[in-house]
């Protein structure tokens, strides 16, 4: 019932309900009881009795949650590690409808049995795609939410969650598509810089942080760099103080031809019948203009000779 309201069939709901017969025996059935969804079931239902199995914001124990940190660039790679290593039926959850397509051409495009399940497929083909799942004619099924509720499927032993869900209940609803019937189950996760704060608002929302996994560069990196490798010298290690040795001194500066030294700040010299100014700044344009005369410097010499 409440991914029929976010879907915004409330109004369809109403409408059939009008057709009903005033006496009857109705059985409302929801995979979590929001406040919109208890307001709802006053209208239809009289002094109902309330049946809860489990719980809606803890996942079963059964269910080994596991989250591996990794770069967008690098988030495909580490899906095929991850598909090669294990073994089993996989249900992978992705953000989009055009995503889930893609993902399951690519996949099956190098050699993984794939399909795809969302929105916008006919009811008759979806029901086809689940039926062959549920058969093990494929491996992997590739599904947005849609398949997040509802589907019950013994044999999926791992959910990866390629796109974490923006709604952290819709976690839980994942991940339980693993574990049924008393089984266990594995929940993989690959998170990217841009979902930590989805991260965290699931871990909230769980009340507990969930597994690290190291990807195996990283810790094989770490390893080599702790166990034999090359180390660093402090700066100031005991019994280690650092030369203070003096700075050699500069040569002395030779003027080049035309008395243009490159070692001091540029200074044009006056013009010959131009007298130095005795009191103010005058600045060397309105000196030169009096005079007619501009030195300017040369790239490798130094002040412009003088044109005849």
């Amino acid at each position: 019932t409440d991914r029929m309201l976010d879907m915004g069939f409330g109004i369809q709901i109403d409408r059939i309900v009008k057709f009903l017969p005033k006496e009857r025996q109705t059985l409302m059935f929801s995979a979590t009881l929001p406040a919109e969804i208890v307001k709802m079931s006053a209208k239809y239902l009289k002094n109902p009795e309330r049946i809860a199995v489990g719980s809606t914001t803890q996942p079963l124990v059964a269910i080994k949650q596991e989250i591996i940190h990794v770069a967008e660039a690098g988030k495909y790679e580490e899906l095929l590690k991850q598909l090669n290593t294990r073994t089993g039926s996989i249900i992978m959850f992705v953000k989009t409808k055009r995503g889930a397509d893609r993902m399951a051409d690519r996949l099956s495009k190098q050699g993984h049995k794939a399909d795809t399940i969302h929105g916008d497929l006919h009811q008759r083909k979806r029901e086809k795609v689940i039926q062959a799942f549920r058969d093990m004619k494929f491996r992997i099924l590739v599904a947005t939410d849609i398949a997040a509720r509802g589907l019950d499927i013994s044999h999926i032993e791992h959910v990866i969650n390629y796109d974490l869900p923006q709604c952290p209940e819709d976690y839980i609803h994942r991940i339980g598509r693993t574990g049924r019937a008393g089984s266990t189950g594995e929940a993989i996760s690959l998170v990217c810089a841009d979902e930590h704060r989805m991260l965290d608002d699931i871990e909230r929302e769980l009340k507990s942080k969930m597994e690290r996994l190291p990807l195996p560069e990283l810790a094989s990196g770490r390893k080599s760099g702790s166990a034999g490798g090359h180390h660093a010298t402090p700066r100031h290690a005991s019994g280690h103080k650092p030369s203070h040795s003096k700075p050699h001194p500069k040569p002395p500066a030779t003027p080049l031809a035309g008395g243009f030294d490159f070692s001091k700040p540029y200074e044009a010299k006056l013009a010959d019948n131009a007298s130095a100014p005795t009191t103010g700044h005058i600045s060397h344009a309105r000196t030169h203009a009096k005079s007619g005369r501009r030195p300017t410097a040369a790239l490798l010499g130094g002040v412009a000779a003088k044109k005849s």
